[in-house]
């Protein structure tokens, strides 16, 4: 496995940490991936940490209440449709593998549904 796989199988084993071994046939490349790294673990967190927050919560349960005007939360229009046929989200993570959709646009949604005063 390679990028993204690897990432997401630590998360769905809840590891807290993984090492990572590069290989680069130039110090460049190597150096390129290492900064890239670290921004995407900057990303992580600003991302990830939030997961925990109360407003999931309440962002959830308003997606989940099919008498919500989900419509209303900016940027979910055209995911509408399939968020009610999917049905019932427990999590982001649930959301995120049902829709199909990565995480930053589902806390896009939060913050947009935050905004809102619903």
């Amino acid at each position: 496995m390679t990028g993204l796989p690897i990432y997401e199988a630590a998360l769905e084993a809840k590891l807290e940490r993984i090492w990572v071994f590069l290989i680069a046939a130039k110090k460049a490349e190597a150096e390129k991936a290492i900064e890239q790294a670290l921004l995407q673990s900057k990303l992580n967190q600003r991302v990830l940490e939030p997961l925990e927050n109360p407003e999931i919560t309440k962002f959830l349960n308003f997606i989940n209440d099919p008498k919500a005007n989900i419509t209303s939360i900016p940027g979910i229009k055209g995911y509408a449709k399939q968020i009610r046929n999917d049905g019932f989200y427990s999590s982001i993570e649930d959301m995120q593998k049902q829709l199909g959709v990565g995480s930053k646009k589902i806390l896009n949604w939060v913050r947009a549904y935050k905004q809102l005063k619903v």
